[in-house]
């Protein structure tokens, strides 16, 4: 029923501490657009759970003003909530790529993956640029397997199982005699897939 939104929309401006935090998570469960300017204003709250919980439900919703929202929030450098603002972009990229905006969900996952953003958000970033990006991504897969970081070479063991077709399976072919031997076999374990 749409007065349980609103009851929501205005409980959000009104209720302090872990009520405050509950109603945002709900607004964001049920991805309530209307609280959108609500869940803006949240951003800057004294509380930093509920600047984060508002990002986060901000993300859920994904509608344009959201989007522009967040990602304006996660190029702030004085944002006390970058890691949730990078959680909502995500999100919203996610959306992006469902609904075959893969072009604009690919910038916004790459805006994750170049800022400041918790290691975490920017290897869920990566992975999502590269799906979006599709064959085009082959090369931002291929850095990952040639990473020194662990969890970027898992990152990219995750994100080849996710694409298919000729063009992956010889990029990754090649990878092969390029990777010390646990890695390699990270990699055909992968390609057996």
């Amino acid at each position: 029923d749409e007065s349980a939104d609103k009851a929501l929309i205005d409980a959000a401006g009104e209720l302090k501490g872990k009520l405050l935090v509950g109603t945002i998570n709900s607004i964001g469960a049920k991805r309530i657009a209307a609280a959108t300017g609500v869940l803006t204003n949240r951003l800057k709250h004294k509380n930093p759970q509920v600047a984060s919980c508002a990002a986060v439900a901000l993300g859920k919703i994904a509608n344009e003003e959201a989007t522009k929202t967040l990602r304006a929030e996660l190029k702030n450098p004085a944002s006390r909530i970058r890691g949730p603002a990078a959680e909502g972009c995500i999100l919203c990229a996610e959306r992006l790529n469902k609904d075959g905006k893969t072009g604009e969900a690919a910038a916004i996952y790459d805006e994750v993956r170049k800022s400041e953003a918790p290691k975490r958000r920017k290897l869920e970033a990566t992975r999502g640029y590269i799906v979006a990006k599709g064959s085009a991504g082959i090369p931002t897969l291929i850095e990952q397997l040639q990473s020194k970081d662990k969890a970027y070479f898992q990152i990219g063991l995750l994100t080849a199982r996710q694409l298919s077709g000729r063009e992956v399976t010889d990029a990754l072919t090649a990878q092969l005699p390029k990777l010390a031997s646990e890695r390699a076999i990270g990699l055909l374990s992968v390609l057996a897939d």
